[in-house]
């Protein structure tokens, strides 16, 4: 992904304190400082610490990022909306010409128990697992893309083999990511004049 020197992007980045999440910000944080792009990057992870690591990591590699952390778990339906509009909160759309959201917060959920061992597990947690791995990236879209709206905007989703491909014992990952997936593909016949992403990564430990 090339950077005009003279842009000024946002990248808003799930999961990012550690793995994929991490890598892509430090990634990102490189390619803007060879370019001389202007950016901000806002964070957001439910490990403060870590969290606190990547931001460290993005100003070695650019020091005139501005970068915005914030700790939320969002699989938390009740303060969904308020984490969002807080993390959003923190960069003006009029100070931005290119908005990127990578989707990257999720979880692989049970993998102990077949479909039909299910009952073992708390109604509840399927109801968790689905808030943080559908739900919520679908309300973050949503925000991200009206908030933005006079920008360019890019919509990263971390997809996975998986998401067309059948494992036993992974029905929660597997259901997961197909629906991330044809979210997307929506999303990609809604909003022509945006570019979606899907990318499917091998193991990254950062």
């Amino acid at each position: 992904m090339a950077f005009a020197e003279v842009s000024k992007t946002c990248c808003v980045i799930t999961g990012a304190s550690r793995g994929f999440g991490r890598a892509t910000a430090f990634a990102l944080a490189h390619a803007f400082a060879e370019s001389g792009c202007n950016s901000h990057f806002i964070l957001l992870s439910r490990d403060e610490k870590k969290l606190q690591e990547t931001r460290n990591g993005i100003m070695e590699l650019d020091s005139y990022a501005k970068v915005h952390t914030v700790v939320a778990d969002l699989g938390e339906m009740k303060t969904l909306e308020e984490t969002v509009n807080n993390a959003f909160s923190k960069v003006e759309p009029n100070q931005v010409s290119h908005a990127i959201l990578l989707n990257n917060a999720g979880s692989i959920g049970d993998i102990s128990n077949r479909i039909k061992d299910m009952t073992n597990i708390r109604a509840e947690s399927l109801q968790d697992y689905f808030n943080l791995n559908i739900s919520s990236p679908m309300f973050l879209i949503s925000k991200f893309l009206k908030r933005f709206e006079g920008s360019s905007c890019t919509v990263i989703n971390v997809s996975s083999l998986m998401a067309v491909e059948s494992f036993s014992h992974f029905s929660l990952y597997c259901t997961g990511k197909a629906a991330r997936d044809m979210m997307c593909q929506v999303l990609a016949k809604e909003e022509v004049w945006f570019v979606i992403v899907l990318i499917f990564p091998s193991f990254v430990h950062c």
